[in-house]
C-alpha cells in the first residue's frame, strides 16, 4: 500500500548488505530457536489444513512439511520472504502490525511489508529476524522454547529467544 508520508517507523527502511552473502533460495530450511535447537517455527494444524491466518507457533523439531521455508529475496526492497514451499504462502505479521506481541500468522504472499523481514546475523551464527514493517523482530512468546508456543514480533532485547537457527532440510 501507498500512504502519505507520516515519518513513522513503518515508512522508514534499512537496507545493508550481507557480509556472508545471501541465503539459499533453492535450500529449505528449518527455522529453531537458538534457546533450544530442538523447537522449530511449525505451522498450526500441519500444511494440509493450512490456510490464510494459520497460527506459527514453536513445535518439537520433526522434519514435517509444516517446518519447512525458503528465504525468497526481493532485489528491490532488499528484504526476505520467508515461504512454506507446500502452501506457496508466507510468515506474515498480523495487520502488518508495529507493536509488541502482534501474532506472527501463514498468509498469502501479497507483496505487502507485512509479509517481509529482514534477516541480521548475529555473532554467534543464529540470525535475528526483523518485521520489513517496524523493528520489531520474531520473538519466542514467553521466551522458552517449548510446544505450541506462539511466534510473535517484539522489540529487540537480544535474548535468545529472539535468535533463530537456519537447519538445511
Amino acid at each position: 500500500q501507498i500512504y502519505e508520508d507520516h515519518h513513522g517507523k513503518n515508512q522508514k527502511w534499512v537496507l545493508e548488505a550481507s557480509a556472508g552473502g545471501r541465503i539459499s533460495p533453492t535450500t529449505t530450511y528449518t527455522i529453531t530457536s537458538a534457546s533450544n535447537t530442538n523447537y522449530a517455527i511449525d505451522i498450526y494444524g500441519g500444511v494440509e489444513y493450512a490456510s490464510n491466518g494459520s497460527n506459527i507457533q514453536s513445535f518439537q523439531k520433526h522434519g514435517g512439511k509444516n517446518q519447512q521455508f525458503k528465504f525468497i529475496y526481493d532485489e528491490k526492497g532488499g528484504f526476505y520472504e520467508i515461504v512454506n514451499p507446500d502452501t506457496n504462502k508466507s510468515l506474515n505479521v498480523s495487520g502488518a502490525g508495529t507493536r509488541n506481541e502482534t501474532n506472527v500468522q501463514l498468509w498469502e504472499r501479497d507483496g505487502s511489508c507485512a509479509s517481509f523481514w529482514k534477516l541480521i546475523k548475529n555473532d554467534d551464527g543464529a540470525y535475528t529476524i526483523q518485521s520489513a514493517c517496524s523493528e520489531l523482530v520474531l520473538d519466542l512468546y514467553g521466551g522458552i522454547a517449548e510446544q505450541e508456543k506462539n511466534i510473535q514480533i517484539y522489540e529487540d532485547h537480544h535474548g535468545k529467544n529472539q535468535k533463530w537457527v537456519l537447519e538445511a532440510s
